[in-house]
């Protein structure tokens, strides 16, 4: 529920005693609120070059929102005066700037430093009322730092629920039992002792964001599933909280406990951004607490001065308790947020899997055109045995080397890997830059055989991040549990050269190992940052086939860009495979360049025979068949039989009728007004029944 529609939902209960009267904190907001007007007391002006500071204080929203939005820029940086741009924004009764902040993720809450002087300087009722809603509600955190944190706060309550073992007295408290329970692809791996507490977490997440972690479980702690960390000067509290950041990217703890805090950073060697960040924060809190010098009392006045001195020292220390400190992934670089440490986890298991047979997918995919091949509706399959696995190859440290979607002849694709001059395998990484592929310890404890390439991957993140292979991997538990083999090609134990580990591996037929390196990498980073226009149909296939639908929107989103240079029958293949899978945006796109270049299009073969083959538009708006906006859900098959199969991307809203859909947007560009626009859609429907009709004549006489 957004802030401003729930501005009824949530009233302010709390209640004062002011001169003897007790009054509602909600009405001691309210009085004056109508008489503010909504126009700001500070004027608004253009900062066309303005920094985020001299947006937020000026009110510039157009500037402020490229900022953010564009730019990028943390909106909780402190300027040289210890100011965070929704201090000024609020400073100078600037309400829209403030909600854009607040919006962006500003941190407003009373109890931290940038929060209380928010609150403090608010020029208006209004603000400060808006301030006090987003604080009650939080940003909510991305899809892939939610599933973390969501699996983090099941795996304490799971180990709160259960029992604990029988240990002996005076020992270390014991695991308790079902806690690390090795069928549960969810269950945590290993187990902390410290300060006579337990704490489960996982080992590839630790892995992925911690250097320490990393080495210790590849190394001493390889084969350990419970840990006793006997520093003295690491306590319980600083651990878990260090937990809650690695898992959901967000940093929320007193005040009071930042010393042990940022001991625990470095000791865990989580990165030198997170570090600093917290030291900066220690530094400035010790130099924020200003003492004021005791009053001197005479006489019988001592002993009340006193008195108040105390309740004033009480206060203060409840105060201090309450005080917290708030850091989000936005503050520190991209190499060290979560979706920085799930990259080089994943790049670790490409480099140690055997994906050479996708070269020849990508490769045979790129000699089919801009378009693709025909739309198939059931994907690029490879065969119910899902291929043969291809032999190992060793470089020259004797470690296994694998080709994933290169082209060894040095032509510049724009994506895959190529190998250098040094040996090492670089590809595309972050914000289109060079990523170098790492050999070493994946954590892996799964593989998945898929048109002869071998993946390795990690039961807990596919398992929390798709409901998919969650049952995939319980289905697997059962029938270890029950001593009974598993169906054909779903289940096999596999032996992996080096390593010594048998893991678990399972066939994936009728798949192309592109899309399902492709859903690899979203399960992983949340994100797609390169799509192969010939690979694109398989990848959103297989979106549909394992439930992710979001997987939709992110290919969406990498392969508009390469559109934009597209030929009208390759847009015509795209618009009937985006309502074919229900992929909204790319829908959407293709019928904007359409509605657009009308004429152009009416002028095409490809297009006229779209038109013969979807059905023709709706006359009367009564009868328009429309989809309701379903996020991630799969739509209602009386709405359409082959998009009802296939589900949304999460936007949801539009019409299931691709040429109504068309029409309006050519209205919106082309269409007359008033009284005379349903002649001008008449005339617009007229004309694509005379294309239609062109095209079913020219395919008959062929």
């Amino acid at each position: 529920m957004a802030p401003d529609d729930a501005r009824d939902a949530a009233p302010l209960s709390e209640r004062v005693e002011i001169a003897g009267r007790e009054i509602d904190v909600e009405d001691d907001y309210d009085y004056g609120y109508e008489d503010e007007g909504d126009a700001p007391l500070v004027p608004a002006k253009k900062v066309p070059n303005g920094s985020v500071y001299e947006a937020a204080r000026a009110g510039d929203v157009e500037r402020l929102t490229w900022l953010v939005h564009e730019e990028g820029v943390d909106v909780n940086a402190r300027d040289r005066w210890d100011s965070v741009p929704l201090y000024y924004a609020c400073l100078a009764g600037q309400l829209e700037a403030a909600r854009v902040l607040l919006e962006a993720g500003a941190i407003c809450s009373e109890h931290t430093f940038d929060g209380d002087r928010c609150h403090y300087a608010a020029l208006t009722l209004r603000i400060r009322r808006l301030l006090k809603r987003y604080e009650m509600r939080p940003p909510p955190l991305d899809p892939l730092p939610k599933a973390f944190k969501d699996l983090l706060d099941a795996t304490a309550a799971r180990a709160a629920s259960l029992p604990a073992s029988a240990a002996a007295p005076h020992a270390a408290p014991s695991v308790p039992a079902g806690l690390l329970d090795p069928c549960d692809p969810l269950a945590p791996d290993v187990a902390f002792h410290i300060a006579g507490r337990v704490v489960p977490a996982h080992k590839p997440i630790l892995a992925a964001r911690s250097h320490y972690f990393h080495h210790a479980f590849a190394g001493k702690w390889r084969d350990r599933t419970e840990v006793f960390l006997a520093n003295q000067r690491l306590t319980h509290g600083a651990l878990v909280a260090l937990l809650g950041f690695v898992y959901s990217d967000r940093l929320d703890v007193p005040v009071a406990g930042l010393p042990d805090l940022a001991r625990a950073c470095r000791a865990a060697k989580c990165g030198a951004g997170l570090v600093r960040a917290v030291e900066r924060e220690r530094v400035h809190d010790k130099l924020a607490q200003h003492k004021v010098p005791p009053t001197r009392a005479l006489g019988g006045e001592r002993e009340e001065e006193e008195e108040r001195s105390e309740r004033g020292r009480e206060r203060e220390e409840e105060e201090e308790a309450q005080r917290r400190f708030i850091l989000t992934a936005a503050s520190l670089p991209e190499e060290e947020r979560l979706v920085g440490g799930m990259q080089q986890l994943l790049a670790r298991c490409m480099g140690n899997s055997d994906t050479r047979a996708m070269e020849a997918d990508v490769e045979a995919g790129d000699g089919c055109g801009e378009d693709g091949g025909e739309c198939s509706d059931s994907g690029g399959g490879t065969g119910a045995g899902g291929g043969q696995m291809g032999e190992e190859g060793a470089g020259d440290d004797g470690r296994r080397r694998v080709r994933f979607g290169t082209v060894e002849s040095g032509e510049q694709e724009g994506r895959g890997w190529m190998r250098g001059e040094d040996g090492e395998w670089r590809g595309e990484g972050a914000n289109g830059g060079e990523a170098v592929r790492v050999q070493g310890p994946d954590h892996a404890d799964c593989c998945f055989s898929v048109a002869g390439c071998m993946f390795r991957c990690h039961r807990v993140i596919m398992a929390a991040r798709c409901d998919y292979f969650r049952v995939l991997f319980n289905r697997q538990a059962a029938h270890s549990h029950a001593h009974t083999p598993p169906a054909p090609q779903q289940h096999a134990a596999v032996v992996l050269s080096g390593s010594g580990a048998v893991l678990p591996c399972f066939q994936l037929p009728d798949l192309t190992a592109y899309a399902f390196h492709k859903i690899l990498e979203f399960i992983y980073t949340d994100r797609i940052q390169h799509i192969a226009v010939s690979q694109a149909i398989d990848v959103i296939d297989a979106a549909a086939r394992f439930l992710l639908f979001p997987l939709k929107r992110a290919v969406a989103d990498a392969l508009i860009p390469q559109l934009h240079s597209a030929d009208m029958p390759s847009l015509c293949h795209w618009l009937l495979a985006a309502d074919l899978y229900g992929v909204w945006k790319l829908r959407e796109y293709v019928l904007d360049v359409m509605a657009a270049n009308f004429d152009a299009f009416a002028a095409c073969p490809a297009f006229c025979a779209m038109l013969a083959r979807l059905p023709p538009p709706s006359g009367d708006d009564s009868v328009r068949t429309t989809a309701p906006s379903l996020h991630g859900e799969q739509l209602p098959a009386s709405l359409g039989q082959a998009s009802g199969a296939m589900g949304g991307d999460g936007v949801g809203g539009e019409s299931m009728n691709v040429l109504d859909d068309l029409r309006e947007k050519w209205l919106e560009l082309e269409g007359a007004e008033l009284e005379e626009r349903d002649a001008s859609a008449a005339e617009f429907d007229k004309r694509l029944e005379t294309l239609a009709a062109l095209a079913l004549g020219e395919e008959e006489e062929t």
